[in-house]
C-alpha cells in the first residue's frame, strides 16, 4: 500500500505565497504605493508555520492511540469471480475520523457493510478491538444515504427505539432521547414524525439514534449524499462538533472530495476492478475544522492531488465502453 503524505512545507510555502500576492496587490489597490513591510511579512510566516506544526503533531498523536478497527489481507468476492475488495490491510485508530473515497465500483460501500457486520468476508480478518466481526452489534452503529427512520414513529421515540432496544427502561431512555433531541437542534421537532422533516433533519435524527446507544464506532455511507449543498455543509458542521465531544471513531464512505477532506484527519482512497487500497492520505489542516478551511490553499493543493489519484484509472482498460450516440430527433435551431 502506497502511504501518501501531503508535503506540509510546500503546502505552508504556497499558502504564505498566496497570502503575500493577495497582501500586496489590496495594498496597492488601497494605499497607493505602500508597500508591505518586513513585519507583516515574517508575522504571516510565523503563523503558517506554527499551523503547519500544530498539525503534524495532531497526527502523530492520532497515529499514537490504540487501533480499534484492524483490516487483515481482507477479500470480498461475490460468486466464483467477482472480485470486490482485495487484500485489504488497514488499522483505524480510536476516535479518528476516516473518510473513503474512490472511483464508483471500488466497494466503499461494501468495506462499511462488511465493517458493520453486513456483509461476510471471503478471505482474511477484520476485526473491532481485536475481535473478529462476525455481525450487527451495539458497538458500531450505520447512517445510510436513504432515510431509514420509522415513519410510525416520532422523533424522540426513533431516537428511544436502540435504547429500549438494548434494556433502557422506557423513563430512562426518554430522558436520553431528550439530550440528543438537545444536541441536535430539533427540541421543537420531538414529537413530529419523519415525513415532516426536511431531509437535513432526518438525518440528523438518524445520526443521535446510531448514537445515543454509545457505540465505539460510526459508520456513514455517503449520509449527506441526497442533500443540497448549503444543508450538506451545515449537516458536516454538526458532525464535526458531535463527534468532537464524544468517544466514537467514525469511517465515512464519500465521492465527494470537498467533503473528504473538510471531515477527515486521514483519507483513504481505493481504486476499483477490484478494489484494493491506492493511498492513504493525512490531512494536512488543524482542528477545529472552520468554513475558511475550505478556501485554503492546503485544501486545494491537496484536493488536486486526491484528483489525480482517483482519476488515474480513467485511461484503463476497464473503465466503462463510450456512450454509442446517435440523433433522435431533428432540430433546426443554433443551440449546439
Amino acid at each position: 500500500m502506497k502511504q501518501q503524505k501531503p508535503n506540509l512545507q510546500k503546502l505552508t510555502a504556497q499558502a504564505l505565497s498566496d497570502s503575500k500576492l493577495s497582501e500586496l496587490d489590496l495594498s496597492k489597490t488601497t494605499l497607493g504605493t505602500t508597500q508591505l513591510s518586513t513585519t507583516q511579512l515574517s508575522t504571516t510566516a510565523t503563523a503558517e508555520k506554527a499551523q503547519a506544526n500544530k498539525t503534524v503533531t495532531c497526527l502523530d498523536r492520532l497515529k499514537g492511540r490504540p487501533m480499534i478497527l484492524q483490516l487483515e489481507g481482507l477479500s470480498k468476492k461475490f460468486g466464483p469471480d467477482l472480485t470486490i475488495l482485495k487484500d485489504i490491510n488497514l488499522g483505524i485508530h480510536r476516535r479518528e475520523f476516516l473518510t473513503v473515497i474512490g472511483p464508483s465500483g471500488c466497494g466503499k460501500s461494501t468495506l462499511a457493510r462488511i465493517l458493520a457486520g453486513l456483509e461476510t468476508i471471503t478471505n482474511g480478518k477484520a476485526l473491532i478491538n481485536g475481535e473478529p466481526i462476525t455481525g450487527p452489534g451495539p458497538d458500531r452503529g450505520m447512517v445510510f444515504q436513504k432515510y431509514t427512520l420509522f415513519p410510525w414513529l416520532t422523533v424522540k421515540q426513533n431516537i428511544m427505539f436502540g435504547l429500549t432496544s438494548q434494556g433502557r427502561d422506557k423513563s430512562q431512555a426518554e430522558g436520553e432521547a431528550r439530550e440528543w433531541i438537545e444536541i441536535i437542534g430539533l427540541t421543537k421537532f420531538s414529537e413530529h414524525y419523519p415525513s415532516q422533516l426536511s431531509g437535513g433533519m432526518q438525518q440528523r435524527v438518524a445520526i443521535a439514534r446510531s448514537l445515543a446507544t454509545r457505540p465505539k464506532v460510526l459508520l456513514m455511507d455517503e449520509p449527506f449524499g441526497a442533500l443540497d449543498a448549503q444543508t450538506r455543509l451545515r449537516m458536516q458542521q454538526h458532525l464535526i462538533e458531535i463527534w468532537q465531544n464524544i468517544d466514537v471513531t467514525v469511517v465515512f464512505i464519500t465521492h465527494d472530495l470537498d467533503e473528504a477532506i473538510y471531515l477527515a484527519d486521514r483519507i483513504l482512497v481505493l481504486k476499483p476492478n477490484p478494489g484494493e487500497i491506492q493511498s492513504l492520505v493525512d490531512v494536512p489542516l488543524p482542528r477545529p475544522r472552520l468554513p475558511e478551511h475550505l478556501k485554503s490553499n492546503a485544501f486545494h493543493t491537496l484536493k488536486q492531488e486526491l484528483a489525480v489519484l482517483i482519476h488515474s484509472h480513467d485511461q484503463s482498460e476497464d473503465v466503462d465502453e463510450p456512450l454509442h450516440m446517435f440523433r433522435m430527433t431533428n432540430v433546426d435551431d443554433d443551440a449546439e
